[in-house]
């Protein structure tokens, strides 16, 4: 069977970034599958994996959660058919972050994949910083945690970071799961490979859950070909993230460069990137905005 591999945690945890990190060692050997979940209807990490120029197979389906009832069809025939042509060594699946995914063994049970693909481990990844607002927020996000092999406790080097809190809220909720502290969400891949069939899970993961539905959280869209500048982007993603939850996207500066922006609960980062040739693609998750408001304020902000 080939390996598969649950990749989980709340938005801005890091999944995208530990995906960066194994694929630059997997990818080396073997055929790599990457299948990407967004649970809005359009998504920037699968453009962020594609900018590392490392050889793999990226499936994207976006626009709700493979675990909710609304994609669990797409997603069973998607994995079949991903195997059939394009029969990789291994396949990673990169949840969406407002995803519930208790049911995965049952998703992986379905006769159309079932001795086809084989679940080898799962991964959970707390953001140190903002754990316990993920939880009061989301409380699904626990359930990511209840059924994960591995725990990456990740960016434990920004300031608010609590390690022992997140540390004891993590073992609260599942005790079997191994805790890796980290920053950028760096380990060694040997970590990933090694946690095989696990033997940890919980009683809890074994038993068929039906996951929760579509979370009451907005998500909007913004695309646009104009250009704004550095400082007008952050004074805009500022205002922006005075609501809203996650922000991420590319961003075409008026220097000519193109951004990476990345803001989770107010934290805002932002990198110049190479190679990315395409219109600006924000996606903002809460503050109830719509497409039409993030269009009106980027305007103002462009001018």
């Amino acid at each position: 069977m080939i390996p598969f591999y649950l990749v989980t945690g709340f938005l801005g945890s890091g999944k995208t970034t530990l995906l960066k990190h194994l694929l630059g060692t997997f990818s080396e050997s073997e055929r790599v599958a990457v299948i990407q979940n967004e649970f809005a209807p359009a998504g920037t990490d699968g453009e962020i994996l594609k900018l590392e120029g490392k050889p793999f197979r990226l499936v994207e389906i976006n626009n709700g959660s493979v675990f909710c009832v609304c994609q669990m069809g797409n997603f069973i025939e998607m994995l079949d058919k991903l195997v059939t042509t394009c029969q990789p060594d291994v396949i990673f699946l990169e949840a969406s972050g407002l995803s519930d995914p208790v049911n995965i063994i049952e998703l992986l049970q379905d006769k159309r994949i079932r001795g086809k693909v084989g679940l080898e481990g799962t991964v959970a990844i707390v953001d140190a910083v903002n754990f316990t607002r993920a939880q009061r927020l989301l409380p699904r996000t626990s359930h990511q945690v209840m059924i994960a092999d591995l725990v990456l406790l990740n960016k434990t080097d920004l300031p608010g970071a609590d390690v022992p809190v997140a540390t004891a809220g993590i073992k609260k909720i599942n005790p079997y799961a191994r805790i890796f502290p980290t920053s950028y969400c760096a380990l060694d891949p040997a970590m990933i490979r090694e946690l095989g069939n696990a033997t940890r899970r919980p009683a809890f993961f074994m038993k068929e859950r039906q996951p929760g539905g579509r979370p009451d959280i907005p998500v909007a869209v913004l695309n646009t070909n104009k250009p704004i500048d550095a400082g007008s982007l952050e004074a805009l993603v500022r205002e922006w993230s005075e609501a809203a939850i996650r922000i991420k996207g590319f961003v075409n500066i008026t220097s000519g460069e193109v951004r990476l922006i990345q803001c989770t609960f107010g934290t805002y980062q932002e990198y110049v990137i190479d190679h990315y040739a395409g219109p600006t693609e924000i996606i903002v998750f809460g503050g109830s905005y719509t497409a039409r408001d993030l269009q009106e304020a980027f305007g103002r902000y462009a001018g």
